[in-house]
């Protein structure tokens, strides 16, 4: 059983202030994401996806306009997102910008739409819940091996309807969106993490679109996930037997899907 949520969020993010600050902030800015030590230069953070800046600045960038992060001393504490993950964004999301001088939203030209760019970031947060029949908590071998064998399952729509998406009928929204921009039903994750303490996987997956590969009328549609992630969200529900004992397992899996217009190629030539 699957039931969708679909939803296009309006709300300002934090991404909407940050250049006009961004001179203020310490030139290089320092984390301490579980226990590892990453360093950011100010000037890629108005590059990153607000999903990801929500996470590194869960209280916003106040802090860093009295210089905290400058030094390893008085680095930011993160326990929201893997190292792994965050460093996999700096060395794949980064470089897609950095081709281009007008990687900053403030530099794009008045007309996004002409002669651009679009870098789709999608994540999957995957959260699984288990019911034994004689309510008891479940083994943890038993919590590992589903988690493996989630984590094992790498399809973008594990748990979409992929005759639909193979025919190009609809599927929900961001689905649509996804198909618009490239996706295909067999794409695979290109990064993920297990999260065993909390019974959770995290997926990730970046892909490029040209402006003139796309209707106007979609590319209005799009925009609105600029800087303003779309977000889906639907249960999965199946019950597996496990050494003579039923079980109940719950799937909770929300998307989130943020739009980037990377530049305009002509200006970017300047």
């Amino acid at each position: 059983m699957s039931v969708p949520i679909d939803r296009i969020n309006t709300v300002d993010t934090l991404a909407n202030t940050l250049e006009s600050n961004l001179k203020f902030f310490p030139e290089k800015i320092h984390f301490n994401i579980r226990g590892k030590l990453i360093v950011i230069d100010r000037v890629e953070l108005p590059i990153l996806p607000t999903t990801v800046l929500a996470l590194l600045f869960p209280n916003g960038f106040h802090l860093l306009l009295k210089h905290e992060g400058g030094d390893v001393s008085s680095c930011f504490k993160c326990h929201k997102i893997d190292p792994s993950i965050c460093k996999w964004i700096l060395d794949t999301y980064l470089p897609l910008f950095k081709k281009s001088n007008n990687a900053y939203p403030s530099k794009i030209a008045f007309n996004p739409i002409s002669n651009t760019t679009l870098v789709l970031f999608l994540t999957e947060c995957c959260n699984i819940y288990l019911f034994s029949e004689n309510k008891k908590p479940v083994d943890q071998k038993i919590r590992s091996d589903l988690l493996e064998q989630t984590f094992k399952n790498n399809d973008v729509f594990e748990s979409a309807d992929k005759k639909k998406i193979r025919k190009g009928l609809s599927d929900g929204p961001l689905v649509d969106a996804l198909q618009h921009c490239g996706f295909r039903y067999n794409d695979k994750w290109a990064k993920r993490v297990k999260e065993p303490k909390l019974m959770s996987l995290m997926s990730y997956i970046i892909t490029t679109v040209e402006s003139s590969s796309l209707s106007e009328e979609f590319l209005s549609k799009i925009l609105k996930l600029w800087g303003q992630p779309g977000n889906k969200c639907w249960w999965i529900n199946e019950v597996i037997k496990v050494n003579g004992s039923l079980i109940n397992v719950w799937r909770r899996k929300q998307w989130l899907l943020e739009v980037t217009i990377m530049g305009n190629r002509e200006n970017s030539q300047d």
